[in-house]
């Protein structure tokens, strides 16, 4: 991602490769005050801002809700895969997860709009696995937003969350 995004005069240029057709966006240097870095990196919030620029026009981060990771990814001309949790069993999912976090693959959780212990229609990344003392298994989830983390059980996952994206 940060190869799509160059500093620009007064603010940054993020290049989108849709289809082979390559747009560019030019954005402030300005963030939202809400915003935080991400290991001290404005990438994704730089990225982010131009996304809801080039997504709809309207140039508003209210034009980001009810998308799919997968459409950023595609704009980026990032390869990507969705799967449903639901096809998986709780050992199938746990080993995909442990999988996933050991080669540091980028994965996205959707929750679905019923979700209880998580932000409803709502995504977070995938930051680690653990098992406690009696076995049972969490998984860290990281919310964008910078706040409201989770971690929550595999079953729980399955339960609320029927979606996950990845970049292999």
């Amino acid at each position: 991602m940060a190869d799509a995004v160059k500093v620009d005069g007064n603010g940054y240029e993020v290049v989108f490769n849709v289809g082979g057709n390559i747009t560019r966006v030019h954005t402030s240097a300005e963030l939202p005050t809400w915003f935080v870095p991400i290991n001290g990196s404005i990438v994704g919030g730089i990225y982010e801002k131009a996304e809801a620029y080039f997504r709809s026009g309207e140039n508003t981060y209210a034009s980001l809700n009810y998308g799919w990771p997968s459409e950023a990814a595609y704009s980026l001309n990032v390869p990507s895969v969705d799967f449903s949790t639901y096809t998986q069993s709780a050992t199938q999912l746990t080993a995909w997860i442990q999988n996933a976090v050991a080669i540091h693959e980028a994965v996205v959780i959707y929750t679905s709009p019923s979700a209880t212990s998580l932000v409803p229609n709502h995504c977070y990344s995938l930051s680690g696995i653990t098992t406690d003392a009696n076995g049972t298994l969490w998984v860290s989830l990281r919310n964008p937003w910078g706040f409201d983390d989770a971690t929550i059980t595999v079953d729980t996952l399955i339960a609320q969350c029927p979606n996950i994206f990845y970049t292999p």
